[in-house]
């Protein structure tokens, strides 16, 4: 299944009453269909009357579908680390003209794009678009929308659908972990992590104490990782997945710690840079069971921690603004002792949507409840 990103308008739907009109995406038109392939779609309301919108879970005709709908760009298929570029001269051109239709002058969309845009990354891209948003008007007479009101706040860019996973499962540990991992230590001096054959195969730590090992890859600076915690680490030990590490040894990265205490577990996210660990953000309390899943993301400079427990994900209370390591990097694992079970490692580069079936509430249906003045002069 495939996913996309789309720039396109509003569209009036129905009056909730005179003069205060109802107003939905032009793509949920497909919603029906959309829906039957198990997709979703939710978007981020942006200057004038359009939105950015992301699809998943569905095929690519049905994503051609989408970009046929009236007044849409469709972003290339690229990562957020790519550059715009990357789509061609083409691409760039029809992006530009995209965003013009939106209300910008060519002053404003000089400045906004900056001379390259090109060489601008897709994340930068969108947080740009995403910058700017009014309120509308509604013209009862001629059945007209204008959308010259008042700046609106921003609502924050939707790049991938909650906490799941916009990442594949890489390893199951249904065998040795050699070939695999790259064995090479996190933490000069620390043991590597074990295979282990129960619970259906697990990984937990070799010899006791804490133990490490780094995945291979080198991801672009847009990354996450995380596991699922089958067996719990035991008091006074804990569980991490790394992103942006380089410095293997003595690394510089960021890092979610999800430690099991005496009286009630904590989950935070940090920052170490080889010497020690900074928090970031506040510590969340909440105790471990069995089964949950944990992911931590980077976005630009927002560093996340994310918990899947009772059947749905949600953000921590941990976690934050960030912007000291801004690299790409490796990701890791790290486990204290070798009473943890861990399974289902994933980690990778953001760019793709999770496949996660239901459907995002509208922002639409929340934003145009109050009533809206006529006219602003």
């Amino acid at each position: 299944m495939a996913f996309g990103r789309f720039l396109l308008p509003y569209e009036k739907v129905a009056m909730q009453k005179p003069g205060l009109p109802r107003l939905h995406p032009v793509v949920d038109r497909l919603s029906p269909a959309i829906h039957a392939q198990g997709g979703n779609w939710f978007e981020t309301p942006v200057l004038g009357g359009y939105n950015i919108v992301s699809v998943n879970n569905v095929d690519e005709a049905m994503l051609q579908q989408v970009a046929a709908l009236p007044s849409t760009f469709r972003f290339p298929a690229l990562n957020l680390d790519h550059r715009m570029g990357d789509a061609g001269q083409a691409g760039v051109g029809d992006l530009l003209a995209a965003v013009e239709a939106q209300g910008y002058t060519k002053a404003e969309l000089r400045a906004l794009m900056s001379a390259d845009a090109g060489g601008l990354l897709v994340l930068d891209v969108l947080q740009r678009i995403n910058s700017r948003r009014k309120e509308f008007r509604y013209d009862a007479a001629t059945d007209m929308l204008t959308w010259d009101g008042p700046d609106l706040p921003q609502n924050p860019l939707q790049l991938v659908a909650g906490g799941a996973p916009s990442t594949a499962i890489l390893d199951t540990f249904t065998g040795a972990m050699s070939g695999t991992w790259s064995n090479v230590r996190l933490f000069t001096g620390q043991s590597s992590l074990a295979y282990n054959a129960t619970n259906g195969g697990t990984v937990t730590g070799g010899s006791g104490g804490w133990c490490d090992d780094s995945w291979p890859t080198v991801f672009h600076a847009n990354q996450e990782a995380g596991f699922t915690i089958v067996v719990l680490p035991g008091n006074t030990n804990g569980v991490n997945p790394y992103c942006r590490t380089t410095s293997l040894g003595s690394p510089v990265s960021y890092t979610f710690l999800i430690d099991q205490v005496v009286g009630t577990d904590t989950w935070k996210v940090q920052r170490t840079t080889g010497s020690g660990y900074v928090a970031i953000g506040a510590t969340a309390s909440s105790n471990i069971v069995a089964g949950d899943k944990c992911l931590l993301r980077c976005i630009g400079s927002d560093i996340q921690g994310w918990r899947y427990t009772g059947g749905a994900w949600s953000k921590l209370a941990t976690g934050g603004t960030d912007a000291t390591i801004t690299g790409g990097g490796q990701a890791c694992l790290e486990i204290g002792a070798n009473t943890a079970r861990l399974d289902d490692w994933y980690c990778g580069n953001i760019g793709t949507l999770p496949n996660e079936v239901g459907r995002m509430p509208r922002m639409s249906d929340q934003a145009f409840q109050v009533p809206l003045r006529q006219s602003y002069r």
